[in-house]
């Protein structure tokens, strides 16, 4: 089977979208389907886009929301691959606050698999009835850390309000370490984020200066920096939560632009590791407890076995909501 991929984001210089894509990548594959193009959200798909394939796979990640742009532009792939012939499943998606017109749309995806339960009942105010497939960067199999660090690392926000505020606390011991960096592959991305790096070497002291700085250039550095250094995170990313869990490095969280950091941290049974002020955040921050180790590797298991069984679902364009697991 091939497929095209749609809202490909490996190439953004976001050490979670990287992930997220290699899991992806490896599902797909471990399942027999063959990704043969990987198009941005925003582009003409019929120009990208190969003569011939089998279905269309969209990455929603956190874009389906708040009736933007970007969630107007998921709505229209049903529409646009029927028109190709082919079937749209709409994977690792995040979803809330969208109007009817998107919701009407967006139930014309074959497949539908939501991140989080706050997700899926937005949807069924819908009359949409999704499945729940944990974010893919928590299907990523990987050895915990040892903890050997002494650095509690300070991670940023899409907010630009909670990143100052995160910011503030950043210091020796504290280090401000952004989760976003240079495009991998675009090279002339690669050479305007090089002369911003050196410019920000003369910039005052401030969050931008820190962010480029600070900014590790790809994903395995990011981890080996976590792994050395890191003995807690303080963040306002997703993926920095999902990239702590995974390596069962103590994280305190404070809200994002979506539900989906609350959405994951009330599915662990863990909404103690929310705080609405990264002060509170930080003092709050603390070991986890052998409890919240099981669950954690109970929700590691939990994402593996339903992205399997959603990715060989997608092959097979069998759609028996019976045989699904969902928290």
């Amino acid at each position: 089977m091939q497929a095209v991929l749609i809202n490909r984001t490996d190439d953004i210089g976001h050490h979670g979208c990287t992930l997220v894509n290699r899991q992806l990548d490896a599902l797909a594959r471990n399942a027999g389907i063959e990704i043969v193009a990987k198009l941005p959200l925003h582009a003409d798909w019929d120009a990208l886009a190969p003569d011939r394939f089998d279905a269309v796979i969209v990455n929603g990640e956190g874009t389906l929301h708040s009736s933007n742009r970007g969630a107007r532009r998921i709505a229209e792939i049903p529409a646009w691959a029927a028109r190709r012939g082919v079937p749209a499943h709409l994977i690792n998606s995040v979803y809330q606050n969208n109007n009817d017109t998107i919701a009407a749309q967006v139930a014309r995806f074959a497949t539908i698999a939501v991140r989080d339960t706050r997700s899926a009942a937005e949807m069924s105010r819908h009359g949409i009835d999704p499945r729940v497939v944990p974010d893919l960067s928590l299907t990523w199999q990987v050895e915990p850390a040892h903890l050997t660090g002494d650095k509690i690392i300070i991670n940023g926000s899409v907010s630009k309000t909670a990143r100052g505020r995160l910011y503030a606390l950043s210091g020796r011991d504290r280090p401000y370490v952004p989760i976003t960096s240079r495009p991998p592959r675009d090279k002339d991305a690669q050479r305007f984020y090089d002369a911003k790096r050196a410019l920000a070497m003369i910039r005052p002291p401030g969050v931008k200066r820190a962010h480029l700085r600070n900014s590790i250039a790809t994903f395995d550095e990011f981890v080996s920096c976590l792994r050395a250094h890191a003995s807690g995170i303080v963040t306002g990313r997703f993926h920095m939560v999902t990239i702590a869990l995974c390596l069962e490095i103590p994280v305190m969280a404070v809200p994002s632009n979506t539900h989906k950091i609350e959405a994951l941290l009330e599915h662990l049974d863990m909404p103690g590791r929310l705080a609405e002020h990264p002060r509170d955040a930080l003092r709050m921050l603390r070991s986890y407890t052998t409890a919240e180790i099981e669950r954690i590797r109970a929700l590691r298991r939990e994402a593996r076995t339903n992205a399997d069984r959603l990715f060989q679902e997608i092959r097979s364009h069998q759609h028996d909501a019976r045989a699904w697991s969902v928290a």
